[in-house]
Formats: structure tokens, C-alpha cells, sequence
């Protein structure tokens, strides 16, 4: 019994790491999710040592602001595929994070929002239900834009994407995660590209032609269903003041209710679906994704 236990949860590690690298931290508030969840933190720390040992993890220090143990961020190896054949194009490298650059930390903040997505799944088990997801990177569309009446090809790259099955209805979000200060509406015209602003009207320009994407497409086909539309969650972590401002921004745009608001302190509290921690533009109180 016990071996059966430890195979299928090696497994449900393996397909949550697929999604992002963790640390132990994050996978056992993930193990929610699990087919067999984990009693423990050191439960999950003494398997993902093994699974490192074995070579089917690699694993990265995190830095840290003060004393105490030490954390580290764990990713897949190809020998992975052993246990999950889903496993592919996973590269070998020795290192996930390069010092302590915006990205890094944007990694970091990416992976802390998807745990708490899995655990708030897991604890909602009868009512959301995780189904397919495209992780930093692999989900990009092509857009028409015009900033200034001129037309512009851009892209639209989220920083996560994922389709979730809520009271049976197949849902389609978007994420992103405001790490570092952005500009918000830009003044000058070369910072337009790079601004909020900009990336709310990305989204929104992309509704013209979303059912038209290759994996808008094939998720449909797999799954009998047809998108009425998607959400865009966005998730800041420098706190209140920061979600007033982003949006303030959406409000004055005129964006609707496509895009949700909150912070990474409310979703580290709360479970993300069923709790009203997130904000609309149209809305004075708070609502619920669920």
C-alpha cells in the first residue's frame, strides 16, 4: 500500500512541476490537488529528496533575506518522463533562476500564485477542477494593434494560462502577475508598448479572434465545449495600493469585467475561487471567481 502511495504521488509531483518549477513549500500547499495529498511538509521534502537522488529532479537554492534553512526551487529532469510520460522537451539545465533579476523573482511569484490555484482546487474538489494549462512562454497570439492610428503587430503572451472546469462549465483565464513596478498609463509615446495600459488592450483586442486560436481551438474540440469569452486574472504582489492603481486603470479604459483583480497577500489567505477577494470594474464589493 505504502509503495502504491508513493508512486502516485512521485506522479502528481511530476505533473505539477510540468506546470512550473516549486519549492516543497509551495508543492504541498499544491498536494491539496493531489490524488493523495500529503500529511506533512517533511513528508514531501523526504520524497523529493529521493526523487533528486534518483535523477528524476534537478533543484535550485533560492536566496534568502536572513537566517534559517535552506529553500529550494525544484524542476523536472528528462528522466521524469518515467514516471509521467506527459513529460516532454524538458530541458536538462542546472539552473532555473540566474541571480536575483526581475525575472528571477518573477518565476518565483508565478509558481507562489499556482500553488495556491492547486490547494484552492483541492479544497473545492466538488465544484473546480484543474484541465488543461500553457505555463510562461508556450501560449503566444498574434495581434493588429493601433497605439497611435497606426497598425502595430504585437503579441499577446500571458504569463499563464489555464482552463479550469467550474460547476462543470469549462472556464478559460488568463494570468498575470505584476511583480515589479510597471507604468501604468503611459505619457510618452515611446513607453505606450510597455505600459498597463497597453497590455489590458492587448486582451482586449484579442477577443476579436481568440476562438480562432490553434489551442482555443483544440481545447474546445477536446472537451465538447465553446468558450463564451475569458478572464484575465490579474495578481500583484506589492499590495493594496498596487491593485487600486491597476484598477483605476482598467476603470478609466472602459475594459469591463474581463479582467479580475487581487493581491498575492488576499490569495495566500484565502481560497481563490470561492472567497471574494477579487475586484471588477463595475462592482464596489468584491466577488468570487466560482
Amino acid at each position: 500500500m505504502k509503495i502504491g502511495y508513493s508512486l502516485k504521488r512521485h506522479a502528481d509531483i511530476v505533473k505539477t512541476l510540468i506546470r512550473g518549477p516549486r519549492t516543497a513549500r509551495m508543492l504541498y500547499q499544491s498536494s491539496t490537488n493531489f490524488e493523495i495529498p500529503y500529511p506533512s511538509l517533511w513528508k514531501i521534502q523526504v520524497d523529493l529528496a529521493y526523487l533528486k537522488e534518483q535523477g528524476f529532479l534537478g533543484r535550485q537554492e533560492l536566496p534568502t533575506q536572513g537566517p534559517g534553512q535552506n529553500e529550494y526551487l525544484y524542476f523536472l529532469k528528462k528522466k521524469a518522463r518515467l514516471i509521467e510520460p506527459d513529460v516532454d522537451d524538458i530541458s536538462s539545465s542546472s539552473c532555473v533562476l540566474r541571480g536575483l533579476s526581475s525575472s528571477a523573482w518573477h518565476t518565483l511569484a508565478t509558481s507562489e500564485f499556482l500553488s495556491h490555484m492547486e490547494r484552492s482546487a483541492g479544497e473545492v474538489k466538488d465544484r473546480v477542477r484543474l484541465i488543461a494549462s500553457k505555463q510562461d512562454g508556450y501560449f503566444k497570439a498574434s495581434l493588429e494593434m493601433k497605439p497611435f492610428d497606426e497598425t502595430a503587430t504585437t503579441s499577446l503572451k500571458p504569463d499563464y494560462t489555464q482552463v479550469l472546469m467550474i460547476d462543470g462549465v469549462p472556464s478559460l483565464f488568463f494570468v498575470e502577475i505584476q511583480h515589479k513596478a510597471a507604468i501604468i498609463n503611459p505619457v510618452a509615446r515611446h513607453s505606450v508598448s510597455r505600459s498597463f495600459m497597453y497590455k489590458l488592450a492587448k486582451y482586449k483586442a484579442f477577443q476579436r479572434t481568440y476562438r480562432n486560436h490553434e489551442y482555443i481551438r483544440e481545447i474546445q474540440a477536446m472537451y465538447g465545449c465553446g468558450f463564451t469569452g475569458y478572464r484575465v486574472l490579474v495578481v500583484t504582489t506589492k499590495g493594496e495600493d498596487s491593485r487600486q492603481s491597476l484598477l483605476l486603470c482598467a476603470k478609466n479604459n472602459h475594459h469591463g469585467n474581463m479582467f479580475y483583480f487581487t493581491t498575492m497577500e488576499e490569495i495566500t489567505k484565502h481560497n481563490m475561487f470561492i472567497d471574494s477577494i477579487w475586484n471588477v470594474t463595475t462592482e464596489e464589493e468584491k466577488i468570487t471567481l466560482a
